[in-house]
C-alpha cells in the first residue's frame, strides 16, 4: 500500500500504510462501537451516561442500554456532560413510558436533539390513534384495555335487555346474544286454579272499601303485565272470561275486571265493574307475578294469558 500525503497546514506529511490502517480502525471503532449504559432512575428527567472517546457533533451515533424504564414526562439525555438534549422518536418527543427496563436504543444526534432509531416498518408512532404515542407496547395495551372495557359495557347493555352476557364473552358470543334480545312485547301463559278461600280486596272506587272474593295467583313472570285474561272451560256447565287491565296513575294502580258468563244457549255479561287496587291490599301485579280476585272459588284449569 502506497504512502499517503496529508496537508498539516504548513507542510505535507506522509503517513505509512500501517499508521493509516490504525487510524481507519479507530474511526471504525468510533462509528460502530459507541455503546454505553444509563442507570438513571425511572422518574428522573435528566438521563446521564458516560462514554469514553465520544464527541457530540451533528450526526453522532450512540447506542445506550437503559437499566431502568422511564416515567419522566419529557426525558433528556446527557452524555459526557455535553448538555441535556431532548429525546425524540419518529417525530415526537418521548414521554412517560418511552422505554422499558433493559431497552437498548440507538440514537442519532441532529444538532438539537437525540433521535431514536426505529424500525421503519412499524410506522410513525405519532400517528397512532391511542393516547400513548411513544411506546408501541403501551399503545397496544391501551387498545386492549379499551376493547375490554367496551365489551363489558356491551355485555351490561345486553343483560339489561334480559339476555345474560359477560364481558369475557367473545365478540361472536356477544353478537349471538344481541340476536336473542326480544324486540316486541313480552307475554306468558299457563293454567291455574282459583282459591277455596276468600280475601279482602280494596276497591278502587272508594277510599277504604273492600270486597271479599276468591282469587288466582301466578308467579314466575319476568315482566309487569298490563293485560291479563283468565278463562274457564265450562267444566260446571258454564264458561267465563275475565279481563284485567292495569292502569298506572302515580302510586295508584287500577285493575278493571270484565266478567262474561256463558250458559249452553245464552250468555250474560256483568260489564265493567269497579276496579281493584293492586298497589295496596291483597291484590298485586308486579314483575314476578300477580294475585287477582276471581268470580268463583275452586275452579280448576283456569287458562291465563298475560301481556306486557
Amino acid at each position: 500500500m502506497a504512502k499517503q500525503k496529508y496537508w498539516n497546514g504548513s507542510d505535507w506529511i506522509q503517513i505509512s500504510p500501517s499508521m493509516q490502517e490504525f487510524l481507519d480502525h479507530l474511526a471504525n471503532n468510533v462509528l460502530h462501537t459507541a455503546y454505553t449504559t444509563c442507570a438513571t432512575a425511572v422518574g428522573t428527567t435528566a438521563k446521564v451516561a458516560s462514554l469514553t472517546g465520544f464527541t457530540l457533533v451533528t450526526g453522532s451515533r450512540v447506542t445506550i442500554k437503559f437499566t431502568n424504564a422511564n416515567t419522566a414526562s419529557a426525558p433528556t439525555l446527557n452524555i459526557n456532560n455535553t448538555g441535556a438534549k431532548a429525546i425524540w422518536l419518529n417525530g415526537t418527543q418521548v414521554g412517560s413510558g418511552g422505554w422499558e427496563a433493559g431497552a437498548v436504543i440507538e440514537f442519532v444526534y441532529d444538532g438539537t436533539r437525540y433521535n431514536a432509531i426505529n424500525d421503519a416498518g412499524i410506522g410513525r408512532l405519532c400517528n397512532l390513534e391511542t393516547t400513548n404515542k411513544n411506546n408501541l407496547v403501551a399503545a397496544v395495551n391501551e387498545l386492549f384495555t379499551n376493547v375490554s372495557s367496551g365489551k363489558i359495557q356491551v355485555a351490561a347493555a345486553i343483560t339489561d335487555k334480559g339476555v345474560n352476557a359477560n364481558g369475557s364473552d367473545t365478540f361472536s358470543q356477544l353478537a349471538s346474544k344481541i340476536g336473542q334480545i326480544a324486540t316486541g312485547k313480552k307475554w306468558a301463559s299457563g293454567i291455574t286454579s282459583s282459591s277455596a278461600t276468600t280475601m279482602a280486596f280494596r276497591l278502587g272506587s272508594s277510599g277504604t272499601s273492600t270486597v271479599s272474593r276468591p282469587f288466582i295467583t301466578v308467579s314466575g313472570l319476568d315482566f309487569i303485565p298490563n293485560f291479563i285474561i283468565a278463562s274457564t272451560n265450562g267444566e260446571t256447565g258454564w264458561g267465563s272470561i275475565t279481563v284485567f287491565r292495569r292502569d298506572g296513575f302515580g302510586t295508584l294502580s287500577m285493575i278493571r275486571d270484565i266478567h262474561i258468563s256463558d250458559t249452553h244457549w245464552s250468555s250474560t255479561s256483568s260489564g265493567e265493574i269497579a276496579g281493584f287496587r293492586s298497589d295496596v291490599g291483597n291484590a298485586y301485579v308486579d314483575g314476578t307475578g300477580f294475585r287477582l280476585p276471581f268470580k268463583s272459588p275452586n275452579i280448576n284449569n283456569i287458562q291465563w294469558v298475560a301481556f306486557e
